[in-house]
């Protein structure tokens, strides 16, 4: 059975840090194995949704597309 986080989930319920406070409950549910691939994988995920989000905060085309190409040119990027 799914059930969605809904109103009255732990995630409405928590006043702080609501994320991580999920991300910490389903360790302890699942059990956490933390290991030296998962954190890498934790901190690509991170950086990659930091990039993908752009979009969602300039709410225009232009202006992510700018922010896209300045992040393509990028010297650190090419090498």
């Amino acid at each position: 059975m799914f059930v969605s986080a809904g109103p009255g989930s732990a995630y409405e319920r928590c006043p702080y840090y609501p994320t991580a406070a999920t991300f910490i409950l389903s360790a302890m549910w699942h059990g956490a194995y933390p290991r030296v691939y998962d954190v890498m994988t934790w901190a690509a995920t991170q950086i990659c949704i930091c990039y993908m989000v752009v979009p969602f905060i300039l709410l225009s085309v232009g202006p992510s597309l700018k922010f896209y190409r300045s992040v393509n040119n990028n010297k650190l990027l090419q090498g």
